[in-house]
C-alpha cells in the first residue's frame, strides 16, 4: 500500500496513518495475526489505549499457522449427514476437523456420504471404507 493510499483511508475513516494497517488475503486466517505482528499492529493498540506493551511470545501460534499450511500427513473422515449438499450445515464441525488436524500435524480429507445412499447398503458396503 503507497503512503498516499494510507493517507487517503486515514483521512476518509478520520484516523492516523499509523493506525491504517494492509490486511492483504492469505492462505489462512491464522497468519493474520503473524503478518500484522510484524507490521507493529500490537505497538499501535497499546499506544492508543495506553497499555503497556508486553513483549509476548508467537512461537506456538507460528507452530499452529506452520501446521495448517504444511502438514505432515492427511487423515482421511467419514462425514455422514442428511444435508451433506449443504456444506454450511456442516461447517463447525469441519473447522473443528481442522483445528484437531492442525494440532496433530495432518490435513483432514472429508468424504461426504448422503445417510440416504447408507439405507441401500450398510457401513460395510460403502466404497473406500477403509477411512
Amino acid at each position: 500500500m503507497t503512503d498516499d493510499f494510507k493517507k487517503k483511508i486515514s483521512l476518509f475513516c478520520n484516523v492516523p496513518p499509523v493506525c491504517v494497517f494492509e490486511n492483504r488475503t492469505l492462505k489462512s486466517v491464522y497468519d493474520v495475526p503473524l503478518v500484522l505482528d510484524k507490521k507493529g499492529f500490537a505497538d499501535v493498540i497499546c499506544e492508543k489505549f495506553g497499555f503497556s506493551r508486553k513483549e509476548f511470545a508467537l512461537s506456538e501460534w507460528n507452530e499452529l499457522s506452520r501446521n495448517f499450511s504444511c502438514p505432515k500427513d492427511t487423515t482421511t473422515i467419514a462425514l455422514v449427514g442428511k444435508y451433506v449438499g449443504l456444506r454450511d450445515a456442516y461447517l463447525s464441525v469441519v473447522e473443528s476437523f481442522t483445528h484437531v488436524a492442525a494440532a496433530n500435524h495432518t490435513r483432514i480429507d472429508i468424504k461426504w456420504v448422503e445417510v440416504n445412499d447408507m439405507a441401500a447398503e450398510t457401513a460395510d458396503n460403502l466404497p473406500g471404507r477403509n477411512y
